[in-house]
C-alpha cells in the first residue's frame, strides 16, 4: 500500500511540474509586444523569424554592442584567455558609466575582462579589451563594424565598445538577433553569457572579486519576476535614449531560439516593469511553446504529372518532391487547411530521353498570408529513352512547318526556274546555228 501511494504521489509531483509546458502547448497565443520599440525572434536551424515587431527599424543597441565587442576581442585572444593586460591611464581616460574600477597597473586577464565584460555588463572591462586589441577606441569600432557587417547586420554602426548612447551608434532588431547568432557559435563566451555569479580572481593591485549577472532573465539576484528557466544568456543594458534592450536565447525539443527585445520603456511615470525583460520571457515561451516542425509532403508523394514525348514506351511520367518537405509551423496548424501548395512546372512536356530525378520544377509550400514557408525541386521519378524514329518524324514535321522550310522550298523551286529557263533558253540558241549552217 506504501508502495502505491508513493507511485502516485510521485506520479501527481511529476504531473504538477510537466503542467504549466503541457498547457502552453496548446495555448500558445501571440504575447503582448506592447512598451517596446522592437522584436525579433528567430529560429536558428532553420533561419526562420517566428515573431518581430518593426525588426528593420533603427535603434540605438545600448549594451548589445558588448556581444559585439566580446566577438572581436575572442577572434584577437582566442586560446589566450590567461594572457594578461595590463590596464593604463589612457584606458582609464576612457572608463564612464556602469564600470568595475580596474586600477592603473593592474593586470587582469583576458578571462577576467571577459566576465566582467558579459557577466557583470562593465564599460571598463570593454575599454580595456579595445585598446589591448586595436590600440584605440575608433580602430577597435572598425573592427566592430567590419565584423558585424560580415555577418549581415549590415544596418548596425558602432561608435564605442560599451554601448553607451552616441547618436550615430545605431543596430536594428534584426541585426543584433544576426550578431547573437553568431555569438552563440562561440562556446567560449555562450558560456561566460550564462554565468549568474563569476569569481574574479586576485589581482597584483585587487583582492578576488564577485560578480553577478544583471540579466534577470537567468538570474534572480535583483529580482524573481523576469526568470524564465529556458532562458539562457546573453546580454542586457539601458540607456534612456535607447531604453532597456536585453538579447536572449533558449533550446527545448532540440528548437533553439535567440529572441532580440529592443527599447523597453515604462507605461506611465509610475510604471516599474521592465518590459523588455517581461516582454522577452513571453516572446521566447511563446517561440518554444508554439512552433513546431512538421512533415509537409513526402518525397514519394506524387504532386504533379509531365507529358512525355519521343518514347515509345511511356507517354507520361509522375512528378514528385526531391525530399521530404519540412518546415518550422505553428504547433496548431492543419496542413490541408492552413498551408496551401504552389507548383510550379517548367514544361508543358517533357522530351525524352531523361534520367530519373530530372528537375523540373518547384513546390512551395505556403501560409494563409501567402508567405513561402519552404520549398524544394520537383523531379521526375522516373526516367524514360528515346525512340530514334519518333524524334526524327517529330523534328521533320516541326521543320516542315517552319518559316525556313518555305524559305527553302522557294530557293530550291526559284533555282529549278532558273536552271529550266537558262536551259531553254541555251537550247533554242543552239537550234538556230544549226538552222543557219543548214542554209
Amino acid at each position: 500500500m506504501a508502495k502505491r501511494i508513493a507511485r502516485v504521489s510521485s506520479l501527481f509531483l511529476t504531473l504538477l511540474v510537466l503542467l504549466p509546458f503541457v498547457v502552453t502547448a496548446f495555448a500558445a497565443e501571440t504575447p503582448s509586444m506592447e512598451n517596446v520599440d522592437a522584436i525579433c525572434v528567430i529560429n536558428i536551424e532553420y533561419n526562420q523569424i517566428v515573431l518581430q515587431k518593426n525588426a528593420n527599424q533603427k535603434v540605438y543597441p545600448t549594451a548589445t554592442a558588448k556581444l559585439m565587442t566580446a566577438l572581436v576581442a575572442d577572434r584577437h585572444f582566442a586560446g589566450r584567455y590567461n594572457e594578461k593586460i595590463t590596464v593604463t591611464a589612457e584606458m582609464r581616460e576612457h572608463f564612464s558609466g556602469r564600470i568595475l574600477g580596474f586600477l592603473v597597473g593592474e593586470e587582469v586577464t583576458v578571462e577576467s575582462l571577459l566576465a566582467a565584460l558579459l557577466v557583470g555588463g562593465y564599460n571598463d572591462a570593454a575599454v580595456i579589451l579595445a585598446y589591448a586589441v586595436s590600440g584605440s577606441i575608433e580602430a577597435f569600432c572598425k573592427e566592430m563594424n567590419a565584423y558585424a557587417s560580415s555577418v549581415g547586420a549590415t544596418n548596425t554602426t558602432y561608435a564605442n565598445p560599451t554601448g553607451l548612447h552616441h547618436d550615430e551608434m545605431v543596430t536594428t532588431a534584426y541585426d543584433t538577433a544576426l550578431i547573437g547568432m553568431e555569438f552563440m557559435k562561440n562556446d567560449a563566451l555562450y558560456s561566460l553569457s550564462k554565468r549568474i555569479k563569476y569569481t574574479l580572481p586576485k589581482t597584483n593591485k585587487s583582492e578576488a572579486w564577485n560578480i553577478y549577472s544583471r540579466n534577470s532573465l537567468i538570474s534572480t539576484v535583483l529580482t524573481e519576476e523576469y526568470h524564465y528557466t529556458y532562458a539562457q544568456g546573453m546580454s542586457f543594458g539601458n540607456t534612456n535614449e535607447g531604453g532597456d534592450c536585453v538579447v536572449t536565447s533558449g533550446t527545448l525539443d532540440g528548437l533553439s531560439y535567440v529572441c532580440v527585445v529592443m527599447g523597453g520603456r515604462p507605461a506611465s511615470e509610475t510604471d516599474e516593469t521592465n518590459h523588455a525583460f517581461l516582454v522577452a520571457k513571453n516572446t521566447l515561451r511563446y517561440a518554444l511553446a508554439g512552433f513546431s516542425v512538421m512533415r509537409l509532403k513526402k518525397a514519394n508523394e506524387t504532386v504533379a504529372i509531365l507529358p512525355v514525348r519521343y518514347s515509345a514506351t511511356v507517354t507520361e511520367v509522375k512528378v514528385k518532391p526531391r525530399e521530404d518537405l519540412y518546415a518550422l509551423v505553428p504547433s496548431d496548424t492543419v496542413i490541408d487547411k492552413d498551408i496551401r501548395f504552389l507548383t510550379e512546372i517548367s514544361y508543358e512536356s517533357l522530351d525524352a530521353p531523361f534520367e530519373e530525378g530530372t528537375v523540373v520544377g518547384t513546390l512551395k509550400a505556403m501560409s494563409a498570408n501567402g508567405t513561402v514557408i519552404t520549398q524544394t525541386d520537383l523531379i521526375t521519378a522516373s526516367g524514360a529513352d528515346a525512340h530514334g524514329f519518333l524524334v526524327f518524324m517529330d523534328k521533320t514535321r516541326t521543320f516542315v512547318a517552319s518559316p525556313w522550310f518555305f524559305v527553302m522550298l522557294a530557293l530550291l523551286i526559284g533555282s529549278g526556274v532558273a536552271v529550266f529557263l537558262f536551259c531553254t533558253k541555251t537550247g533554242r540558241k543552239k537550234i538556230r546555228k544549226r538552222v543557219r549552217f543548214d542554209d
